[in-house]
């Protein structure tokens, strides 16, 4: 039995969590927001306790007095973004020979709902459960990254010149889906677009 069992504490929820003293923050790292180029400003401008760990539990008491921030985004666009890099440019699931076959998004789309979104690859994780939302301070936006990166930056008295890369340009996320992989992905992801205010925009045709 755990210590924080035996005295009636709750048992921390494990995150993926960077966390600095100096400035004192924790960032809950979601996979597609703008990860690599956070991380990288972060390490270059702070001395990083936990760099880049996986399933952190931070102590219920303490880090009351640091800043929690995350990222999040459309979850039907960064759905898209995940089979561009992951499946499209390289075989980061190591679908093997079924990789030909996901080259068709509909077919990842099939795939993504096999799995457990709250315990599964970070790229595909629900984002909701990725971020201790009882603790957060600040919800960024990718859909406004340079704005809100910008913000975080100042309440931790950083530069606020980050060097974000353009997102890779290609069609409006909606281009890829047809009304029943928007419904699938809706259903998958419905707490991400809840409690993030997302929606699914449909602009021009989908593509054939």
């Amino acid at each position: 039995m755990e210590a924080a069992d035996r005295i009636g504490w709750p048992v921390p929820v494990a995150y993926n969590a960077t966390v600095c003293d100096d400035p004192a923050f924790v960032w809950y790292r979601v996979a597609k927001v703008g990860t690599e180029t956070i991380h990288r400003h972060l390490d270059n401008h702070t001395e990083l306790r936990l760099n880049h760990p996986y399933r952190v539990r931070l102590p219920r008491r303490g880090y009351g007095s640091y800043f929690h921030f995350a990222f999040v985004r459309n979850p039907w666009e960064r759905l898209v973004s995940c089979w561009h890099d992951k499946v499209l440019k390289t075989d980061h699931f190591r679908l093997g020979a079924r990789r030909e076959r996901m080259r068709r998004f509909p077919e990842f789309v099939e795939y993504v709902g096999q799995f457990d979104l709250d315990r599964c690859d970070s790229h595909i994780h629900r984002q909701a459960s990725l971020i201790d939302l009882a603790r957060v301070d600040f919800i960024g936006r990718f859909e406004r990254f340079a704005d809100d990166f910008s913000e975080v930056c100042r309440r931790l008295g950083l530069p606020e010149s980050f060097g974000h890369e353009n997102p890779t340009q290609r069609n409006h996320y909606s281009a890829y889906y047809d009304d029943r992989t928007a419904e699938i992905v809706g259903r998958l992801y419905e707490r991400d677009a809840r409690l993030f205010g997302y929606g699914f925009t449909r602009v021009g045709a989908p593509k054939r």
